[in-house]
């Protein structure tokens, strides 16, 4: 069974129907100081300013795409949000460029090396061009369970949107809760989550809710027929659904677009 979803269904799907390439520029740049990373930026055509986002990828070693088998999460959001007006900058996380580095212990293995530097540098890059006028922080899976305090740290976010977002997580000694620390920022927040995730639960999704459901600063969106790669899936949820080629739905991407510019 597992030899069929390698050969035949680990094949890259077809462009995404909101994927237009000729409505963006594509520029590949790398962020960070004596351990840079490779980043792709992508600019929509026209002056601007514009809204940008900065995409925190989930746990292990990503690329900037967050590639699980034939499957692009990153490349189709940043995509999808670039052909209607949006600048998006992903890239390569540290423990994925350096891997060996990270295992000898040459690059010690917390937070501040796997997450924080990069996604602030990031930022700070976004925040220097002149075609943008604003940052938003979108994190997905552990980078939203991270995404908070990254936006605590910087200060310069305009607002956070949390894609299957643990609410509480056991890393580095469980320190950290991001409910405790969005409950001290004053910005919008967008809570997505699917009932088709297999990694992260509704549990996690109504603890959000119930903190902050009556908070005008927080919208919520679920999705019934939705994974953890907000790619539709029909069947029980099960790691075998990361090994079939999808996209990113296209009403998630319409509705970050349409906050992002709700709230720019």
């Amino acid at each position: 069974m597992a030899e069929y979803l390698f050969t035949d269904q680990m094949k890259q799907a077809l462009p995404s129907s909101y994927a237009n390439t000729s409505k963006f520029e594509i520029k590949k740049i790398e962020i960070g100081n004596k351990y840079k990373v490779p980043a792709e930026l992508t600019i929509p055509n026209g002056k601007g300013s514009f809204p940008a986002v900065i995409l925190i990828p989930g746990s292990g070693p990503e690329d900037m795409n967050e590639s699980i088998g034939p499957n692009r999460l990153f490349e189709d959001i940043a995509y999808g949000l670039s052909s209607d007006g949006i600048v998006v900058l992903r890239f390569d996380k540290s423990t994925y460029v350096y891997a060996k580095e990270f295992e000898s212990g040459k690059i010690k293995t917390d937070l501040e090396n796997e997450y924080f530097k990069d996604a602030l540098d990031g930022i700070e890059f976004l925040k220097s061009q002149n075609y943008v006028k604003n940052v938003f922080i979108l994190g997905h899976s552990e980078g939203g369970y991270l995404s908070p305090t990254i936006a605590q740290m910087s200060g310069k976010a305009s607002g956070i949107i949390l894609l299957a977002a643990p609410a509480s997580y056991y890393y580095e000694v469980n320190r950290y809760n991001p409910v405790d620390i969005l409950k001290t920022l004053k910005i919008p927040v967008l809570v997505m989550q699917g009932r088709k995730d297999y990694q992260v639960t509704e549990k996690d999704y109504d603890i959000f809710k119930e903190n902050f459901g009556s908070d005008k600063n927080f919208a919520f969106e679920w999705f019934d027929d939705l994974d953890h790669l907000f790619m539709k899936w029909n069947g029980i949820p099960s790691p075998d659904q990361y090994l079939v080629a999808g996209h990113v739905s296209d009403k998630v991407i319409n509705d970050i677009v349409n906050w992002i510019n709700a709230h720019s």
